[in-house]
């Protein structure tokens, strides 16, 4: 029942009861009897091209997964309907206008977001994204019930999807918390230019967080600190300023804990390919090592699908001479040379 849906703080449950899409009911009646099917599970595929799920249809556009959970950052014109994730995607597929979609998981209340103007029932002037989904990156959400556990699916196009983990302009985005003991409050900052400034302008400065709804909450600090696998609070995002990129050599046998550290320093970071992964490490001034594979099981999302790259980095490892371990096909690992 429309009732029952739950709706981010970003949308509004009345819009999607006045604008619900025409094809929505049809959808989730014709999907839900099939939706365990691995042919529904949408087109997703990393960013080398390795195809993750199958197709709806073979002649639907191709979707990358964006890291994260949540709905689409960054996207403006959208419209809202109740329909499983099958359902959106061949919405989207259908509708040449529509550049993403986000859905929720919800069997029983299921929604659903389409990124276009067709239709449009939300910021239907914010259409820059329309000609370049690239800018769109990351999925989000604000511990809204029913989106913590959702996707954002986007459709690059031939321009395929971006480096999330590039140094332009000499930071990388963190897309799980950074944690450090010393913390410096920059009170005066009003925006995210302004406060990448101030660790910009500090030789020795290493990482800035702030709080996009209000950028008096701007943090910068210096080494040592340390990446988690937890995300972010709240309405913050935070970067790491890179540091000078060194080879990597494979190594032949599993890298495992330093000796005499009372627990594992490996941290898992999301990631959607082993390039992903190492482009973390390369740019991470605290990363020395890297280890992963492409696993069957989703660490991050237990219980779900994986459609990443299990990926661990470490400020501190040990050489053994034991075999990679054998609960994930291809694991292997690399270590930094400088």
């Amino acid at each position: 029942r429309i009732s029952q849906i739950i709706c981010p703080s970003e949308c509004s449950c009345q819009s999607i009861m006045s604008k619900r899409m025409q094809k929505s009911t049809a959808l989730l009646v014709v999907f839900s009897s099939a939706a365990s099917s691995s042919k529904l599970r949408g087109d997703i595929h990393d960013t080398e091209g390795t195809l993750i799920a199958d197709r709806v249809e073979r002649s639907g556009k191709d979707y990358t997964r964006a890291s994260g959970n949540g709905w689409c950052a960054g996207a403006g014109a959208r419209r809202y309907g109740q329909m499983i994730c099958a359902g959106a995607k061949m919405m989207c597929d259908e509708d040449d206008a529509c550049v993403a979609y986000a859905c929720n998981h919800h069997d029983l209340a299921p929604v659903a977001v389409l990124y276009t103007s067709t239709e449009c029932t939300t910021d239907c002037n914010e259409t820059a994204y329309l000609s370049n989904p690239q800018l769109i990156t990351k999925a989000v959400h604000t511990g809204d019930s029913g989106w913590a556990e959702a996707t954002c699916h986007v459709a690059y196009g031939s321009a395929g999807p971006p480096w999330p983990y590039s140094c332009e302009g000499g930071y990388m985005n963190s897309s799980t918390a950074i944690y450090s003991a010393a913390w410096q409050l920059h009170g005066s900052a009003s925006n995210q230019a302004e406060c990448k400034a101030m660790c910009e302008n500090n030789a020795n400065c290493a990482a800035w967080k702030g709080n996009a709804s209000n950028w008096s909450f701007c943090y910068t600090t210096e080494l040592p600190f340390a990446r988690t696998q937890s995300g972010w609070p709240a309405g913050y995002t935070g970067a790491i300023k890179c540091t000078t990129r060194c080879p990597f050599v494979v190594s032949e046998t599993e890298l495992g804990d330093p000796a005499g550290d009372s627990g594992s320093p490996w941290t898992l970071q999301p990631a959607t390919s082993r390039k992903h992964c190492e482009g973390q490490c390369a740019a991470d001034p605290t990363c020395v090592a890297y280890k992963g594979a492409k696993d069957t099981g989703c660490l991050l999302t237990p219980n779900q699908e994986c459609t990443d790259f299990t990926c661990y980095l470490t400020p501190a490892y040990a050489n053994t001479t034991a075999a990679w371990e054998a609960d994930g096909p291809n694991w292997s690992g690399a270590y930094k040379t400088c």
